[in-house]
C-alpha cells in the first residue's frame, strides 16, 4: 500500500508510474503529489491535508480493506489538521485551545458570576 511505503524524493514522486491498489491508496499518493508541489508548511497543512479528508469521503462503495485504511489515515491526518501539526510557529499550534479554553469558561463564568 503507497501510504505505508517510505515517500519518495520529489522527481521520483512525479515520474514514477503509480497504480493505485485502493481508493486510499490513490488518495495518499495526490496527498503527496500535493506535498511536492507546495514547500511551504502552511499550505501543505492548509491545502493538502484538507484536500485528503475530502477524497477520503468521496470513497463510494468501500472494501474492508478501504474502511480500515480510511479510518487509520483519516485519524491521523484529522489530528494533524486540527491539533495544528506540523505546523512552523508554536503558537499557531496553541490557537484552538485558548479558543477552547475560552468557551469552556466563558460558560462557567456566566452560570457563575464573582
Amino acid at each position: 500500500m503507497y501510504c505505508v511505503k517510505c515517500r519518495k524524493h520529489t522527481e521520483t514522486l512525479k515520474t514514477t508510474t503509480f497504480t493505485a491498489r485502493n481508493q486510499v491508496d490513490l488518495a495518499a499518493y495526490h496527498h503527496d503529489l500535493c506535498y511536492a508541489n507546495h514547500q511551504d508548511r502552511k499550505t501543505r497543512n492548509d491545502v493538502c491535508d484538507r484536500q485528503m479528508l475530502r477524497e477520503l469521503d468521496r470513497i463510494t462503495n468501500p472494501t474492508l480493506r478501504e474502511r480500515v485504511d480510511n479510518g487509520i489515515v483519516r485519524n491521523i491526518i484529522n489530528a494533524k489538521v486540527n491539533l495544528g501539526l506540523g505546523l512552523k510557529s508554536p503558537s499557531d499550534a496553541i490557537k484552538w485551545t485558548d479558543r477552547l479554553a475560552e468557551k469552556l469558561h466563558k460558560t462557567a463564568l456566566t452560570k457563575f458570576p464573582k
